[in-house]
Order: structure tokens, then C-alpha cells, then sequence
């Protein structure tokens, strides 16, 4: 079943984002942690349509499939904003 626009867009902003993101799934649980990777289903990888992610507090490698995903919203603080501000402050000296 093919995503939402919304929910892609989601995902989308959720890759991007170097912080902590909240994933809501359609069976109301929640899962907070570090969305690292997203895959869609291709030809070259038929078995697509997921994201990964390393829950919050957890080494341990997740993956969940898009038919499972309600919502995700970018609740953790974005570390490279983080960084960049830092670098504004300092002028880049330590």
C-alpha cells in the first residue's frame, strides 16, 4: 500500500534531522530514538518501504515498515544546529 504524501514527507524531514524523532505507529505505540535510514521499495530492492532507527538509549538496530508508521514528529534536539551555533559563537576556535 502506498504511502501518504504527508507521511513520505515526514520521513523525509525525519532523515534529514540529526536529532531524536518520535514515531507514532498505527497501533498507538510510540518509539522515540535516531532515524538513520530510510529505504523505498525499487526494483533493485523489492523488499523496500521501511526506515531504521536506533531506539533512544539503545544500540540495537530497528527497522519498521511504512505500512506500521502513523506519524513522525522531530521532537529531540537537532545536534548539527547544535554545532552550527557553536561555530557562529566561536568562530570555529574550540
Amino acid at each position: 500500500m502506498p504511502i501518504s504524501d504527508e507521511l513520505k514527507g515526514q520521513i523525509e524531514e525525519a532523515f534529514s534531522y540529526r536529532g531524536h524523532v518520535t514515531v507514532t505507529f498505527t497501533d498507538g505505540k510510540m518509539l522515540e530514538g535516531f532515524l538513520f535510514n530510510r529505504i523505498y521499495k525499487s526494483e533493485k530492492i523489492p523488499d523496500g518501504d521501511y526506515i531504521e532507527m536506533y531506539p533512544k538509549d539503545s544500540e540495537e538496530q530497528k527497522r519498521f515498515s511504512f505500512d506500521s508508521l502513523k506519524s513522525i514528529e522531530l521532537t529531540g534536539k537537532d545536534a548539527a544546529e547544535s554545532y552550527g551555533d557553536f561555530i557562529k559563537r566561536t568562530g570555529g576556535r574550540s
